[in-house]
């Protein structure tokens, strides 16, 4: 099949989970046999480099900003898929890209949209932006050939608002055996000794909550966030300064997969605040690295890691301290990390979910 990826910011990987996906499963594809072409946004991958292993990469420019970037890329790698690919069908990654998936379908080419979470409900977003996003969820529902779920709670939504039924592909996990610990010394970190945090450094994130709760705690254990936020928003600004400089506070900005992975391996705990999307990718990849998980009691969140975590109330710092003082304590912890990393590993492995990507495209191109 010759398929291309639309909506992603590029591989290889610049940590978020359209990213990750688009990397794993392009290359997944292509070791099957496959041709994938990922279009990438000119400022975030090298713009001299059109391949990664065997996987094509067509670089465009993407102006506008956080609030047209992605819209404007999209159009124009649909336009020039459209014109010069001759690809069977086109993957376009978050539901504002839904729109697009009209030119090919009148071209004969199959198109598939995955929605990712309920993307209208982000802060980032103003009213026009929620409205297009909102709109964009009913276009979902009768413009692409297919629409992917990445979680069952999204998945249910979509049925039981719009009666539309979905496919349910989550995200995966590598497992990580490295034993590197270089970042670790490079950070003045040890092993167990802190907490982390990954993400982009962006409103529907909800740092704040962590950094507001870390700050309230009387402990010898760091804090580490890891991420950043490219077009350097307010709410960064915000994260940085309600952080004061506080030396047990440490932003890592974005790093590779073996830097990520060390930091989240070897962590005492992972703490997701993340409450916007459905499934998110570094809660799964914490999982699958046997870290013990902090989580909030979003229904998303509880679906992924089910008994397997630590869980304190959305938007409650009070809850999250007391999650946080459980995990310092440890009893029982083993067990939850135990629980965890089954799940990861019987729900979330790439292998099966690249072969279901596999037979879902082979079934609407013939």
């Amino acid at each position: 099949m010759r398929i291309a990826i639309i909506g992603v910011r590029g591989v290889p990987v610049i940590y978020s989970g359209f990213e990750t996906l688009a990397e794993k499963l392009s290359v997944g594809l292509v070791r099957k046999g496959h041709s994938l072409t990922v279009y990438s946004r000119r400022g975030y991958v090298n713009p001299e480099r059109s391949s990664y292993k065997g996987v094509k990469i067509i670089t465009l420019p993407a102006p506008g900003g956080k609030n047209w970037e992605t819209f404007v890329h999209s159009l124009a790698s649909t336009l020039h898929a459209c014109i010069k690919g001759k690809y069977e069908l086109i993957y376009f990654v978050g539901v504002g890209s839904t729109i697009f998936s009209i030119l090919p379908r009148i071209l004969g080419i199959k198109t598939v949209v995955n929605v990712d979470g309920l993307d209208w409900r982000r802060e980032k977003w103003g009213p026009v932006g929620k409205v297009y996003l909102a709109f964009s969820e009913v276009l979902a529902c009768f413009l692409p050939n297919r629409v992917i779920t990445d979680s069952l709670y999204i998945k249910r939504y979509y049925r039981r608002k719009y009666g539309k039924e979905t496919v349910y592909l989550p995200y995966g996990f590598e497992p990580y055996t490295g034993k590197n610990r270089q970042i670790l010394a490079r950070l003045g970190l040890s092993a167990g000794k802190y907490i982390v945090w990954v993400g982009r450094l962006v409103p529907d994130n909800h740092t704040d909550e962590l950094i507001r709760a870390f700050k309230s705690l009387e402990t010898p254990l760091k804090c580490v966030v890891v991420g950043d936020d490219r077009l350097n928003g307010g709410y960064k600004r915000k994260i940085k300064n309600l952080a004061g400089g506080e030396a047990r506070i440490i932003f890592t900005g974005f790093l590779d997969r073996e830097k990520y992975s060390a930091l989240v391996k070897n962590a005492l705990c992972y703490v997701e605040t993340k409450r916007s999307g459905g499934t998110h990718p570094s809660l799964v990849e914490a999982m699958g690295f046997g870290t013990l998980v902090i989580s909030n009691s979003h229904s998303a969140n509880r679906e992924v890691a089910g008994a397997g975590a630590i869980y304190y109330q959305k938007g409650s710092v009070k809850s999250l301290v007391k999650a946080v003082k459980v995990a310092v304590k440890g009893r029982g912890t083993a067990k939850l990390r135990k629980i965890s990393l089954n799940i990861a590993k019987s729900r979330y492995s790439w292998t099966p979910i690249i072969r279901a990507y596999e037979d879902l495209f082979s079934s609407l191109t013939g």
